[in-house]
């Protein structure tokens, strides 16, 4: 397989959008993060981000609101430090890569509290969604992105889904990703095409570096 070329280094960020307790986010988290860094040169930085370790408040809670504070943004702009390690985490990337499952037709509520207490450290930055459930979470992955255009990230839109059941296997039944699963990930070439949407990915974030 040809590996991705990039000229310049761009950290990325691969966020586990759901807490729930037992959660097969992490394998599939692994998966893309297995995926991408057995086929991209060393000019990409891929970190995981696990919501499981940023607990914030149900709300956000600063004032004024987050879309309001002022920039250059104070390393305690938010008042709570929880908010405060969410937001410096988030600084440091160029783009995102969003894994949520489907839960009841949309994504979790964990992400949706992640997203609402920040703004400016999403503001224009470029995001892949991959959903995954049954069928692939579309549900869940067209929710996601509206509020993502909500915080004025990045215009350009791309997708992937991994749908977990496959050859009577349901993945999320066992907490871990099936044999069959990944099997039928293979037929349906789903590592290609969530490198072809890294590749977009990181056209967006270099052209956004450049201006």
């Amino acid at each position: 397989m040809n590996r991705i070329p990039l000229s310049t280094t761009l950290k990325i960020g691969l966020i586990i959008c759901s807490t729930r307790s037992p959660r097969i986010g992490p394998d599939i988290a692994s998966w893309i993060y297995t995926s991408i860094s057995s086929s991209t040169t060393s000019s990409i930085s891929l970190t995981t981000i696990d919501l499981q370790g940023f607990p914030l408040p149900i709300s956000p809670c600063s004032m004024p609101i987050p879309a309001k504070q002022p920039l250059p943004l104070s390393p305690n702009a938010y008042g709570l430090e929880s908010v405060n390690k969410w937001s410096k985490q988030i600084q440091k990337y160029s783009g995102f890569i969003f894994s949520t499952p489907q839960y009841n037709w949309s994504f979790p509520a964990v992400i949706k509290c992640a997203i609402d207490h920040l703004y400016h450290e999403w503001l224009g930055k470029p995001a892949l969604i991959v959903s995954y459930g049954a069928r692939g979470g579309e549900k869940a992955n067209r929710a996601l992105r509206q509020v993502l255009n909500g915080v004025r990230m990045s215009d350009w839109e791309a997708i992937v889904q991994l749908p977990t059941r496959a050859g009577g296997a349901e993945s999320s039944d066992r907490n871990t990703l099936d044999a069959a699963v990944l099997k039928a990930w293979e037929e349906l070439s789903k590592k290609e095409e969530l490198l072809a949407r890294l590749r977009e990915l990181v056209e967006q974030a270099k052209t956004r570096a450049a201006f």
